[in-house]
């Protein structure tokens, strides 16, 4: 048993005992943990990416569709005009209709005017003598006589033109042969011989085609 002594032993870190140290040569307990395995890092490798490489891909890209922007407004524009242009043909295409029916209209109008202008002193004579009828039948006569000649100096004012026929030979174009006559004289073969009603024309168009007679020569028969 020791010894009290007078002073008080020490409290703290002094006082706790040294822990005891395991020689080196000291053997392995069979129960202890195995160490810890250390899986292996796998670092990939990655390309670094190239900055500029994209950049300049990306300015390419924003160039084609400024480009492509410019020809779309430039498009745009031509389509406008031509649009405008269709719009202002079309408007002096309305003009022009108009403009040709209006004057269309007026030539209708002075040709109307002029053939009437033509005829009208000869219908009026005709209405005189027929007014005339009841009193003087021989004025009404020379009344119509006179009305006919005026109305034949105005046709031909007017361009109208008997078709020759008589003697003439025979034209299907201007001739209406109504008949054929036989003929001893080989001469009036294919020769009107007879005009039923005289034709007309005016210019190359014919009005009223001649109706005629014409001649048919036959070489004549042997007597047996």
């Amino acid at each position: 048993m020791k010894e009290q002594s007078g002073e008080p032993e020490p409290i703290g870190e002094d006082t706790k005992q040294p822990a005891e140290s395991t020689p080196a040569d000291a053997p392995v307990q069979e129960n202890s943990a195995p160490p810890p395995v250390v899986e292996p890092v796998v670092v990939e490798v990655v390309e670094p990416i190239k900055v500029d490489s994209l950049r300049a891909e990306l300015d390419a890209t924003v160039a084609r569709l400024r480009e492509t922007e410019a020809r779309l407004r430039e498009r745009e524009s031509s389509l406008r005009e031509v649009s405008k242009a269709f719009r202002d043909l079309e408007g002096d295409m309305d003009a022009f209709r108009r403009r040709a029916t209006v004057a269309a209209d007026q030539r209708a109008e002075r040709r109307s005017f002029d053939v009437v202008e033509q005829f009208f002193e000869p219908v009026r004579n005709l209405r005189r003598s027929v007014d005339a009828s009841t009193t003087d039948p021989a004025a009404v006569l020379d009344g119509i006589r006179m009305v006919a000649q005026q109305f034949d100096a105005t046709m031909t004012r007017l361009g109208l033109v008997e078709i020759p026929a008589l003697g003439a030979n025979f034209d299907p174009s201007v001739h209406e042969a109504l008949a054929v006559s036989p003929v001893a004289d080989k001469e009036q073969d294919n020769k009107v011989l007879f005009v039923h009603a005289a034709g007309y024309r005016i210019g190359v168009k014919v009005l009223q085609p001649a109706q005629v007679v014409i001649g048919k020569f036959g070489e004549p028969t042997p007597e047996a």
